[in-house]
């Protein structure tokens, strides 16, 4: 199912939800529980978790921290079953403009929001829509982005080692290569990261926030000057188990979105923007597309709710 689609199915999910458990509409009571459903949202690891907040008189208010059950369930930062996805507050929610959520580390006793906000919206009415779109989460569109890739080692001498590398460059030929990632630059709490996985092993290619500049890393990298676009030579310090140089043919290529507050960061985010496979028959310095997974891209509704015990 499309990302639309489903945004579309849990709207209509918790307008049947907030009616079943008390019509918000029909009291100036106070609102004390939320109902909250996600798509594509994942589960978090190393005991990171996830925390609602809503923006009350511009001011962060925590909702509840909570994480996400591999089925896509939502439980407490215990392990413990939400039933319904409903939460409850000590204050009314009914007087916030903005829901967020963000990504916090193993053991958080903050008051405050780390700078890792995946999911925003406003409220409207008695729910809010949320989106990684949203200025107060990453605050970027990716449905038009797009990346290609080629082979090459800019940083050797050798000619022999030219699909021991990969880098996105739309003309390695060319005197100022172009980038070849289309896409928003980056800020707030979230960087690009490339990847390369080698069967079990998956290693960086680095991380950027500019497409259209350098990257972080230059572990695997050689020694000749290399184009100021990001990408990486693996030509040296080879981990166990693999060789340096190699051949990056048929090997899996992705870019994640990585937060700041990173719950694995010897490996990818499950925020994956682009993927595809080096073909078998790759050439050196051909252009080859990654694929674009911006839908399936975290989103999510939150319902303001009234019991109907408060009624």
């Amino acid at each position: 199912m499309s990302g639309k689609k489903t945004l579309l199915l849990l709207i209509a999910i918790l307008l049947l939800t907030s009616c079943s458990v008390g019509d918000p509409f029909s009291s100036n009571d106070a609102i004390t529980t939320l109902v909250l459903q996600f798509s594509n949202l994942p589960p978090l690891e190393n005991n990171f978790h996830y925390e609602g907040w809503a923006v009350i008189a511009n001011e962060d208010k925590s909702i509840g921290k909570f994480k996400i059950h591999p089925n896509g369930s939502i439980t407490d930062i215990e392990g413990v079953a939400v039933p319904e996805g409903r939460i409850g507050t000590e204050f009314d929610v009914a007087e916030a403009t903005l829901i967020k959520v963000s990504i916090e580390e193993a053991g958080d006793v903050n008051t405050t929001p780390s700078g890792s906000f995946i999911l925003a919206g406003a409220v409207s009415g008695f729910s809010a829509v949320l989106s990684i779109n949203h200025e107060e989460a990453i605050g970027k569109v990716f449905s038009t982005s797009s990346a290609q890739y080629l082979l090459a080692t800019p940083s050797t001498t050798d000619t022999l080692d030219e699909k021991s590398g990969i880098w996105f460059i739309e003309d390695m030929n060319a005197v100022e290569p172009t980038p070849g990632i289309d896409a928003p630059d980056l800020e707030g709490g979230w960087v690009y990261e490339g990847w390369v996985t080698f069967g079990d092993t998956t290693l960086t290619i680095g991380q950027f926030e500019l497409p259209g500049a350098g990257d972080s890393s230059d572990e695997f990298t050689g020694t000749e000057p290399i184009p100021f676009l990001p990408g990486e030579d693996f030509v040296r310090n080879a981990p166990p188990g693999l060789t340096f140089p190699t051949d990056l043919s048929s090997l899996t290529i992705t870019i994640t979105l990585e937060p700041e507050k990173d719950d694995n960061r010897n490996g990818p985010s499950q925020f994956l923007l682009f993927s595809g496979s080096v073909p078998e028959t790759a050439e050196k310095h051909v252009t080859y597309p990654l694929v674009n997974f911006y839908q399936d891209l975290p989103s999510g509704v939150i319902a303001l709710v009234k019991d109907d015990e408060n009624k």
